[in-house]
């Protein structure tokens, strides 16, 4: 089929069967960028006994209630994980949880922080001081150990039994550690830390995530999360050791400019770091937040919340702890059956709806059956076999948390490609070699051919089949359509595309 087009004084093949005819049209103008679909509210009921605390910080903080339940949770897996796992058939999960919080600067993420995290840093505080004077004693006593007399010579064995005592130092939280350093602080500090930042930006834009080290970072904090061995062998002095059962809760604090650029990641994603994380991005509270008149802190649940972490702290470990001493829990036998019910819809669903974060789905089990004993252990830190209740409000909470998953790997996937889309926009307007673009007058629009985009276009799209999606995208919005064959200078182009700009904004260019 040869024509001209309506509207075009371009003429030339069409085939249809390579072409629907809509792309050779221009379709009605709007943004690139639309509403970004909205969260679920938060299950915050599901928090339990600190439920209450939670919804008091959110309404007073006026922080989401996502934010604030996220800080509850790492701090809850803190406290919890130096003393039980979770047992299910033989099996034994840490009851570690990694969350992540995506949310803007003036979000309050601080604001919360500081209130959840007040016991915890009090006691690190505490436990610093101890050290302080423990170490100077220690030190002293080896000084002398070591002091030779005449005519004696050193006792090497009481020299190396006393060095075995020197206290760990009580590093319980860090913020922007090296994978390397997160090891030996677990090797000779405490066995079980969190890695917490309200600015983790500087975490993932650090050392430790940089492109050299970003593997090996992701697969060290998976297998800590797993519950794996920690093995080390290097060869200065000290460097070889074995570690067991070293335990580490995470929540990283990011804003979404730099979030995007790990929930996309596919090396993350493949690698299983990803998958482990609990991930929220509230939608924003910023302009609707009146001043509320009242101290959070004093409010009695609050109170309450930070003397029970306060006393399950100070049944953990001392100066002197070296190694973890977690018992199992299991799971009571109506809430076992429930479980094995979840774990089957969560494994039928990795293959259906949850297809597009199927690695997360296969986890969900597990990370409710954590999430169960958390709540479980701050209800009771007796608990022995975990009750339907804490399983169910578990389950509840991982419902939401997969549904989030799902609609930010939407936000991200189309984040991504409106980026790419702004990069062809900029490339067209700013070409500067006329055999590949033309600008037509009459149209207020560019013209270029597909060859020399391939060939000078932007890197992440110099392959036809990037190329092509992006084009239809743009089309979609009506800012691009495909061009019958078209002449640039003496040659003709099969391949050609055309693109305008934005009416309501004259600035691309």
């Amino acid at each position: 089929m040869t024509g001209t087009l309506p509207g075009s004084e371009y003429s030339g093949a069409l085939d249809k069967a390579v072409t629907p005819i809509h792309l050779y049209q221009w379709k009605d103008q709007f943004p690139l960028r639309g509403p970004e679909p909205k969260s679920l509210p938060y299950p915050i009921a599901s928090l339990g006994g600190f439920a209450e605390a939670a919804q008091v910080i959110t309404d007073q903080v006026q922080a989401p209630a996502s934010v604030v339940a996220q800080s509850i949770l790492a701090a809850g897996s803190l406290v919890a994980q130096p003393h039980i796992n979770v047992e299910i058939d033989g099996r034994e999960f840490p009851v570690s949880l990694y969350l992540i919080t995506v949310a803007a600067s003036g979000e309050r993420k601080t604001a919360t922080d500081k209130i959840v995290l007040a016991p915890v840093k009090k006691y690190e505080r505490q436990l610093v001081d101890g050290y302080d004077e423990e170490f100077i004693t220690w030190n002293v006593k080896l000084a002398k150990l070591k002091e030779k007399k005449r005519g004696q010579s050193l006792d090497i064995e009481a020299i190396m039994e006393h060095e075995a005592k020197k206290p760990a130092y009580p590093m319980m939280l860090t913020k922007e550690p090296s994978y390397e350093g997160l090891v030996r602080s677990l090797h000779e500090g405490l066995p079980s830390m969190g890695l917490f930042s309200d600015e983790a930006g500087r975490f993932i834009g650090g050392y430790a995530m940089s492109e050299e080290h970003v593997l090996k970072t992701a697969a060290g904090l998976s297998e800590i999360w797993d519950g794996s061995e920690i093995t080390r062998t290097r060869g200065a002095e000290g460097q070889t050791f074995v570690l067991h059962d070293r335990r580490l809760a995470m929540h990283l604090m990011l804003q979404p400019i730099i979030a995007y650029r790990i929930i996309t990641n596919p090396l993350l994603m493949g690698q299983g770091f990803l998958p482990r994380c609990l991930v929220v991005q509230p939608q924003s509270k910023i302009g609707s937040r009146m001043y509320v008149e009242m101290s959070t802190r004093d409010h009695p649940s609050v109170v309450e919340m930070d003397q029970r972490f306060t006393a399950l702290l100070k049944k953990g470990m001392t100066l002197k702890t070296k190694e973890n001493s977690q018992r199992n829990v299991t799971l009571e036998a109506d809430a076992k059956k429930y479980w094995i019910r979840l774990h089957d819809e969560f494994e039928a669903g990795a293959a259906k709806e949850y297809e597009p974060i199927q690695a997360m789905a296969c986890k969900a089990a597990e990370q409710v059956a954590r999430i169960a004993a958390v709540l479980a252990y701050l209800d009771d830190d007796e608990v022995e076999s975990i009750p339907i209740g804490a399983v169910k409000r578990a389950a509840a909470l991982m419902s939401f948390y997969l549904k989030e998953s799902l609609r930010l790997q939407q936000i991200a996937e189309e984040d991504k490609r409106i980026k790419l889309a702004e990069k062809c926009l900029e490339w067209v307007f700013n070409e500067k070699n006329t055999m590949v673009v033309q600008w037509n007058q009459e149209k207020k629009a560019m013209q270029f051919h597909m060859e020399g985009f391939l060939q000078r276009g932007p890197n992440q799209l110099r392959t036809k089949a990037k190329a092509e999606r992006i084009f239809k995208f743009l089309h979609d919005h009506g800012l691009a359509r495909k061009l019958p064959t078209t002449k640039f200078g003496d040659v003709e182009r099969r391949e050609a595309w055309e693109i305008r700009k934005y009416e309501i904004d004259e600035n691309i260019a």
